[in-house]
């Protein structure tokens, strides 16, 4: 057990020189650096105390410095999440008040363990005594309740991200911050335990003990090192410096008119010919069948916007409200019809699914293959089975 918790300190250090060591650093990768060097500390501590509890103490004064530790964990991934999705993201006077229960557990510590004599220390901790200490009882619900709020908020903050990713963008690979979801959802196991074995602990009759369960805990911890490492070294967005930030790309002027006048017949919309914005979605709509700008596989609502000089927001809106539909499913309507029509055409008999999908402005076989069959009901597969029959 203090193998593998030691390991996976060492890994956390680790992982953090990377951070150290990375070119052109984010704000977001100083508060990853801080989140997993927190973990590591905390590992390291907590290894320290396993070791002065089997060893009569060799190390007393750092007893128990890891439990003010624990809740930096919640603020620090939360402070990496919002850094990492919004631009020019800055540390507000007010969010030092993310720290106030650090700073409250650390100070309780103190008058705890620190005021007193090491034989005095030393007894507290064999005995646990701590846990009954007033102070120690108030504050006990902020170190199981901080983390599961930080994740719960985190994933907010991802829920709100990929609607932005939605109305914006017609792709999400290595925008979608989905590895970041699986990073919270561990991160939220982990806490949970944490939790639950907190309450345990303090039933004799479910036979937990406290050493035992702040060991399962730990381990836990450090096993979820390896998935962060694992995951990292896979997803390379979290350690290059390929980042994904909310910005506005338009150009901000005023709508581009046209001289026609009226929207095409098949083209399904709510607009009316009298609202001021009639002549932009006639426009946006003959620009998509004139111009084909889906065909680009990176196309998002930034460059459409630009092309037809209107602000990114009204288009969004726009499309939202009118065609029924976010951004990313207006634009892959027409790649899917355009893979429709280029796989019955007769000279692209011999090119594979996939070599038609990429020349229709998809990017990846999966994406396609999830958009085909959503929109669709069957796979490209299928599908071109059916023409053959």
């Amino acid at each position: 057990m203090n193998t593998l918790i030691w390991i996976g300190c060492f890994e956390a250090l680790l992982l953090s020189l990377l951070l150290i060591f990375k070119k052109k650093k984010a704000v977001h990768d100083k508060f990853l650096f801080s989140y997993l060097l927190i973990i590591g500390l905390n590992l390291f501590l907590f290894a320290i105390d396993k070791f002065n509890m089997q060893n009569n103490f060799p190390y007393p004064n750092l007893l128990m410095w890891r439990v003010p530790l624990t809740v930096l964990h919640g603020p620090f991934l939360w402070f990496y999440i919002k850094s990492l999705k919004e631009i020019n993201f800055k540390f507000k006077i007010l969010h030092l008040f993310h720290f106030l229960p650090f700073i409250l557990i650390l100070i309780n510590i103190i008058q705890v363990l620190y005021t007193v004599n090491i034989p005095a220390r030393i007894e507290i901790v064999q005995t646990a005594s701590y846990q009954q200490a007033l102070g120690f009882k108030l504050l006990s619900p902020l170190i199981m309740l901080s983390g599961p709020s930080y994740i719960i908020w985190g994933l907010i903050l991802l829920k709100k991200h990929r609607t932005f990713i939605l109305n914006n963008f017609s792709f999400t690979e290595n925008i979608s911050l989905r590895w970041l979801r699986v990073f919270l959802w561990g991160s939220f196991i982990v806490w949970l335990f944490v939790f639950v074995g907190g309450i345990l602990s303090r039933m004799p009759s479910h036979g937990l003990e406290i050493n035992k369960y702040h060991s399962i805990v730990f381990i836990l911890l450090s096993i979820f090192v390896f998935v962060i490492g694992f995951y990292g070294l896979k997803q390379t967005s979290i350690f290059t410096s390929v980042t994904v930030l909310e910005k506005d790309y338009t150009k901000q002027s005023e709508p581009k008119t046209t001289s026609q006048n009226n929207v095409d017949d098949t083209k399904e919309t709510l607009i009316s010919k009298d609202d001021k914005n009639y002549e932009i979605l006639k426009q946006l709509l003959d620009y998509m069948e004139m111009e084909k700008p889906y065909l680009n596989p990176e196309l998002n609502i930034g460059i459409l916007a630009n092309k037809l000089r209107v602000h990114s927001h009204l288009l969004s809106k726009l499309i939202n409200t009118n065609m029924q539909q976010n951004f990313f499913e207006f634009v892959n309507h027409y790649r899917i019809e355009e893979f429709k029509r280029q796989i019955q055409d007769a000279r692209n008999k011999n090119y594979s699914i996939i070599a038609v999908a990429l020349d229709s402005g998809f990017n990846s076989k999966p994406t396609f293959n999830r958009i085909f069959k959503n929109a669709i009901g069957i796979t490209p597969s299928q599908y071109k089975e059916s023409l053959q029959n």
